[in-house]
């Protein structure tokens, strides 16, 4: 799983590799569960404030498993 960047970081076109998209603040996924080790719940972060500044984190979405 792919949780997401805590930083910088920009999607890059595959051939010319001039910045597609870029973002100024990062995301993440906490994973939670079960005491065997089976996931039961995943929760997408984000770090964005509205003013596009890294700020606190927010929930984006969240799944259960």
């Amino acid at each position: 799983m792919n949780p997401g960047n805590l930083g910088r970081f920009a999607l890059l076109h595959p051939q010319t590799l001039e910045t597609m998209r870029a973002f100024d603040y990062g995301t993440f996924v906490r994973i939670d569960i079960e005491d065997d080790g089976t996931p039961k719940k995943l929760v997408q972060h984000s770090l964005r404030q509205p003013d596009g500044s890294v700020g606190t984190v927010k929930e984006m979405r969240s799944f259960d498993l």
